[in-house]
């Protein structure tokens, strides 16, 4: 359980979870964790950039609302994990705290831990952990600046007080997760669009937030393609985040398009792993994009998810229907697929 009265910490948010947050599994989007982690960098980094504790250094809302940049840098995201604990629904209490994990000259990494806290007779339970790692930016030249002294003071100072109890924060990818696609399919287009005004933040691009509206659309419709889809709910079956990993390589600005490739990476006894990649067009310039052009590696997102039965709520074995799809999809022998963990 999380100790609030610990001084290792800051306190982000505490808000309640909203009925339109919730999609069709009938908890909490997992784009909503995204809004809650960018509420706490707003709140914490500029803060910290002042060389206070950064608690008062609210600069949006859980609406969205954008801050106005206040200094010649920014500070932008370079890489998200996720782990996803417990289901959030609507009407539970939501408490979100920060604790720094570590620094060099020009980035920092924090963990955000989101709870749900219920009723006061209630122990807090822990939904999420979401490791950030950040750099300051120079707003014309758009390159990473170093911390400066008053941030690494701060940071510094909060790493001492949390001493040998500091968390160590999430593992670099999920555990046995392969880099290569699994057998022979190819990579399918899951998502093409272009982004959309309300996307951009005060940093004058593409918010944490829509990179995840962005992937969870794309692997709801690799589960379309994929036969998932229609499998699971014809079974009473659903597929639910246990982790995610997000890479940032460049910046998206507004109107440009997008597309996405996915592709599986594994199958195991009870989860499943895929990775996508979000591609721009190349050039500076160049706002329209198509699969088969020359493009920019955007981000990519690592996730694994489990086969859950939509009754108990509950994580069962991969099906068998799912591993003869997989199997056929990837020219692959399905007794190759039906791997232990």
């Amino acid at each position: 359980m999380t100790d609030y009265s610990r001084s290792d910490r800051w306190l982000c948010a505490e808000t309640t979870a909203r009925e339109d947050w919730l999609d069709e599994n009938g908890h909490v989007n997992v784009r909503y964790y995204f809004r809650l982690v960018t509420m706490g960098v707003r709140r914490l980094m500029p803060g910290i950039l002042e060389g206070d504790r950064g608690n008062e250094a609210s600069a949006g809302n859980l609406d969205g609302e954008k801050s106005e940049a206040a200094t010649d840098r920014l500070y932008f995201s370079l890489d998200l994990k996720i782990r996803y604990l417990a289901e959030l629904i609507a009407g539970e209490q939501i408490r979100v705290t920060a604790t720094p994990l570590r620094r060099s000259d020009n980035t920092v990494t924090i963990l955000f831990q989101i709870e749900r806290t219920g009723q006061e007779q209630e122990a807090p339970r822990l939904a999420a952990e979401i490791q950030w790692k950040g750099a300051y930016v120079n707003r014309e030249s758009r390159r990473v600046d170093p911390l400066g002294e008053a941030a690494c003071r701060v940071f510094d100072a909060k790493l001492a007080l949390a001493g040998a109890d500091a968390p160590a924060g999430l593992r670099d990818r999920p555990k046995g997760l392969p880099m290569t696609p699994l057998g022979k399919a190819d990579l399918i287009t899951s998502a093409r669009g272009a982004v959309k005004p309300d996307w951009i933040d005060e940093n004058g691009h593409v918010n944490i937030e829509y990179y995840m509206v962005v992937f969870d659309s794309a692997a709801r419709r690799f589960f379309q393609l994929m036969g998932f889809e229609a499998d699971m709910w014809e079974n009473g079956r659903t597929a639910f985040a246990l982790e995610s990993h997000i890479n940032f390589q460049c910046e998206m600005k507004l109107d440009q398009s997008y597309w996405v490739t996915t592709h599986l990476l594994s199958v195991a006894r009870k989860t499943f792993s895929f990775r996508s990649m979000l591609w721009l067009p190349a050039g500076a310039d160049s706002k329209d994009a198509s699969p088969g052009g020359e493009s920019v590696l955007a981000a990519t997102c690592d996730q694994t998810s489990a086969f859950v039965d939509f009754s108990t709520r509950r994580v069962v074995t991969v099906p068998d229907s799912i591993i003869d799809i997989v199997a056929q999809a990837h020219g692959m022998d399905a007794s190759a697929l039906t791997v232990s963990k």
